[in-house]
């Protein structure tokens, strides 16, 4: 069966003018095209568009939107969803008042804006365990017993301001990182609190997510031993309390109190 072919014929001008406005350049009004027809001239061409414009209604509906579902975090995969951390609830008896971390936090932030102020301090003899190395690190910090390969027991260091000026923001973050592992036993002892907080006093607030989240890591650590202390009287308590204080109030991880 032979295509059926729909053949035009132009118009004068007043019919054009209704359909495409007035004609700036002349055009034959007599030649015949169809939607075959291909256009060999600039005239052709006109010729060709206004047919096309001709078949265009004036006025054109635009059909409603498709109804979209509604969008629901839960449709997502796992891998793109949020986490939501669930906390045990601590002991009232156990956490500190209001206004004890709100002059806790001041105290603390002048401690280290002082710090952050302090002149360069001319490096004494001792030596820093290279950055990676998590072993010689904690002896460095809290010493070593004597073993069987060595009769010597090796002794700690406090945590003074001219080791601390010598610590990068990469090797504070190192150290509080392994100090998750170091608590060990669930229990937190005087001299790690202490490097603890030294540790804090050196870190810029300005951190990356990556090192945030390690902050984290190290307050879920110290809010889990401090759920499981029965005595609130424990000065293991009163560490853990100043260094979940210090990481919620003065780093910006206020969820974890």
């Amino acid at each position: 069966m032979a295509s059926r072919r729909i053949l035009t014929r132009v118009g004068s001008d007043d019919e054009e003018e209704q359909y495409t406005g007035k004609s700036i350049l002349p055009v034959s009004h007599e030649k015949i095209i169809d939607d075959t027809f291909v256009p060999a001239t600039g005239e052709d061409y006109l010729l060709m568009v206004r047919r096309q414009t001709r078949r265009v209604p004036a006025i054109v509906v635009a059909a409603p939107p498709p109804e979209t579902k509604k969008f629901s975090p839960s449709s997502l995969p796992s891998r793109y969803q949020f986490q939501v951390e669930q906390v045990t609830p601590t002991a009232e008896n156990l956490l500190p008042k209001d206004e004890w971390r709100t002059a806790f936090r001041t105290r603390f932030d002048g401690i280290k804006e002082s710090f952050s102020h302090l002149s360069k301090l001319p490096n004494n003899e001792i030596k820093l365990p290279a950055a990676k190395d998590k072993k010689q690190w904690k002896e460095f910090l809290y010493g070593a017993p004597k073993t069987e390969e060595s009769d010597d027991q090796k002794e700690g260091h406090n945590p003074d301001v001219n080791i601390l000026q010598r610590i990068s923001q990469n090797i504070v973050l190192r150290l509080l990182n392994w100090h998750i592992e170091w608590l060990e036993n669930n229990e937190i002892q005087k001299n790690q609190a202490m490097w603890m907080y030294a540790l804090l006093t050196r870190l810029d607030k300005v951190m990356t997510s990556d090192e945030t989240s390690i902050l984290r890591n190290v307050s879920r650590k110290c809010i889990q031993i401090r759920q499981e202390q029965a005595d609130p009287e424990n000065p293991q308590v009163a560490y853990l309390n100043i260094l979940i204080t210090i990481i919620a109030t003065c780093f910006g991880q206020a969820d974890l109190v």
